[in-house]
């Protein structure tokens, strides 16, 4: 009950268990269902953005979703493995830290830093083999474990120029969100003056109305920033691909280390 969010969830579910069962069953189904749409509509959202972003013509939204849906197992099997070996990782870490504050020893908080080293190049690993994995099983149309197969080679072959294009991406899409915050606070002050006044004047009508405007604005600037952010990296990555993958390119140095290293 310390944290705010646990103790929300802790009322949700004493609430749920003063339900009879058939309440339970139709509210638990619902919730189900509405986890199983975002899982599928995430994955064709996915598959449909890389065949988009490859297309050297444009195609309409029904073509592309319907292609997409060929790829939907494939890419499924690489986004579970991909949040399977996540979550063990974090797991593993969550436990190393979990043991050092229950008993700060030397040999602990070592267990703890050395887990801690190998959780972050082991995750940029796994996010950046199963994302070249899905491009090449939809490109290629691939299985997913021999997309898999060819996502590894590309990352053990390229790897300095995949953890540059990371590095990159990450502070492009900061610079983004930083910049998203600051728009959203400073729509945030004529918002705030406009209902509170609504308030002070007594109209409680306007006040709802200006109210939920607000609240469509901030969410759609959110959801603007997240499509451009995802479409963005994608772009990269699908670019990166097609660059380490071919033939005579990928067998070159891609990372600017290596480049500048050779000329030098």
């Amino acid at each position: 009950g310390s944290v705010y969010g646990f103790a929300i969830m802790e009322q949700y579910l004493q609430h749920l268990l003063t339900l009879d069962s058939t309440r339970t069953v139709i509210t638990l189904t619902i919730i189900t269902l509405i986890c199983v749409g975002i899982i599928v509509a995430s994955i064709i959202s996915q598959s449909a953005l890389f065949l988009g972003l490859h297309a050297k013509e444009y195609k309409c939204t029904k073509k592309t979703r319907k292609e997409a849906l060929k790829h939907f197992t494939d890419v499924f099997i690489l986004n579970a493995i991909n949040k399977a070996l996540t979550f063990a990782l974090t797991a593993v870490t969550s436990l190393t830290l979990g043991l050092f504050l229950l008993e700060t020893t030397q040999i602990n908080a070592a267990l703890f830093f050395g887990v801690f080293l190998l959780f972050i190049p082991l995750t940029i690993t796994i996010n950046v083999v199963t994302l070249m994995a899905t491009v090449d099983t939809v490109l290629k149309k691939r299985h997913a474990f021999a997309s898999l197969h060819e996502g590894w080679i590309i990352f053990k072959r390229h790897w300095l120029a995949a953890l540059e294009l990371g590095l990159l991406l990450f502070f492009f899409v900061l610079l983004g969100g930083l910049v998203t915050l600051l728009l959203c606070l400073l729509l945030a002050v004529p918002a705030w003056m406009l209902l509170m006044g609504f308030l002070l004047a007594g109209q409680p009508f306007l006040y709802a109305i200006a109210l939920i405007f607000a609240a469509l604005l901030f969410l759609g600037i959110l959801l603007a920033y997240a499509g451009l952010a995802a479409t963005f990296q994608y772009a990269a990555w699908l670019k990166f691909y097609k660059r380490a993958s071919h033939t005579i390119h990928g067998k070159k140095f891609i990372a600017k280390l290596l480049r500048l290293s050779v000329t030098k």
